[in-house]
């Protein structure tokens, strides 16, 4: 198919026209609010179809842990740095946000699908990365196929690309970006009331959030078994508790505080596992490309590390404090050895108290030869009772230990009980 020379000079006169059009729209800053705040009316108003459609997407779209571990050649460890190598490249060429977390996906449906070779593996993140900035970005920050090879250094030739490209829309049916990024869901529900309140502020929880995500998507287990749905609602979560434990300068456990949004037990358990997988010693060097400036980290990411922290030292604490108040509960079921016997009776020994002079060794023995009791009137009455004189210690007569008898008066007889 050949294209007229009247055709090309069409098309580059609409894009002439285009352009000119979008320069005189961002030159003009009140044009521009206009514009936003329409946006976000939209949206407002139809956010509740849209995240049901991107729920439905989420289910078709769903990538299998089961299919890439099939992968003969790909290894988690390849899976890292790949996707750290596509992080760098974004950064490089200055894309937007949806355009990683989308490059993200189509390789990780893609390999839940094919069976990728580890010389290919690089040449499929850098077509990835291709295909979603077509989706998502402006047309003039579309990478070249000469971008594209200066990237990998020369390995891949343009066809290869070309090759590449097609056999990802074929493979995944030409639905290659119909599945939901973690951004679009941070959008969505970063507005929701749950978020929008006076102590949070919106900028820092959606840059916090996407730090998060993307230190999620490194994560193998967590991306493959939690929908993006519910990471993005666990990385806005954990964000929020950081930002206002730094606000107010004290720890926030989000363990005891959820309990008040009534939340699923679930987004909890997947809140934890976020919060124990990162590591501030292991984040990605593209992280550090992005996040860091003169090796000073970024407030919000350095805010996310410090409740990090705050949370293992609370969990080691708590440990400490159920290790000391836990009882000490005896294995009545377990037979005890000789050794563990005579161990026993050892530790015991100290236990029996020796004989005093007033007291004999053996069993105690009973006089009957007893002092004479004195007999006291209760008030004047019938009722009567026997006290004992003092006793000499080193005798113990039988009737000390038998029950006093109490005479009582009763319909003129004197009875005993």
């Amino acid at each position: 198919m050949t294209v007229s020379t009247q055709e090309m000079s069409n098309y580059n006169y609409m894009n002439c026209i285009r352009r000119s059009v979008w320069n005189e729209k961002a030159s003009n800053p009140k044009l521009i609010e206009m514009e936003l705040k329409s946006h976000k009316a939209t949206i407002n108003e139809n956010a509740s179809t849209i995240f049901s459609k991107l729920v439905e997407n989420e289910a078709n779209t769903k990538i299998s842990m089961k299919c890439f571990k099939s992968q003969p050649e790909i290894t988690y460890q390849m899976r890292s740095l790949i996707f750290d190598f596509i992080m760098c490249c974004h950064i490089r060429l200055k894309l937007s946000t949806p355009t990683l977390f989308l490059s993200f996906n189509i390789i990780d449906r893609y390999c839940s699908k094919i069976i990728v070779k580890s010389s290919t593996y690089q040449l499929l993140g850098l077509c990835s990365l291709w295909l979603a900035s077509k989706y998502t970005d402006k047309k003039q920050k579309i990478p070249s196929l000469p971008t594209l090879q200066s990237l990998c250094c020369d390995q891949y030739t343009k066809e290869q690309f070309k090759e590449m490209e097609l056999h990802i829309c074929q493979s995944l049916n030409w639905t290659m970006c119909h599945g939901p990024s973690l951004d679009s869901f941070l959008d969505i529900l970063i507005r929701s009331r749950t978020f929008q309140n006076e102590n949070t502020d919106c900028v820092a929880m959606k840059l916090g959030a996407l730090i998060l995500s993307q230190l999620v998507c490194f994560n193998l287990s967590i991306t493959f078994n939690h929908s993006p749905s519910s990471i993005a609602l666990a990385c806005l979560f954990i964000t929020k508790f950081s930002l206002l434990s730094s606000r107010f300068n004290t720890f926030m456990n989000f363990e005891t505080m959820v309990s008040n949004e009534k939340l699923d037990p679930q987004l909890v358990t997947l809140m934890k596992t976020i919060l124990e997988s990162i590591n501030e010693s292991e984040i990605p060097s593209s992280f550090r490309l992005r996040y860091y400036s003169n090796d000073v980290q970024h407030p919000v990411m350095k805010c996310l590390f410090s409740y990090k922290a705050s949370w293992t030292e609370h969990l080691s604490r708590n440990a400490v404090y159920s290790t000391l108040l836990s009882p000490l509960v005896p294995d009545f079921n377990q037979e005890t050895s000789p050794s563990s016997k005579t161990q026993q009776m050892d530790s015991t020994k100290w236990m029996q108290i020796p004989p005093t002079p007033s007291t004999t060794p053996s069993t105690p023995t009973f006089s009957k030869a007893t002092k004479p009791a004195a007999s006291l009137s209760h008030n004047g009455t019938g009722l009567s009772f026997r006290r004992h004189s003092k006793r000499d210690s080193s005798l113990m007569d039988i009737d000390f230990f038998e029950e006093e008898t109490i005479q009582y008066a009763k319909k003129g007889r004197v009875g005993e009980c």
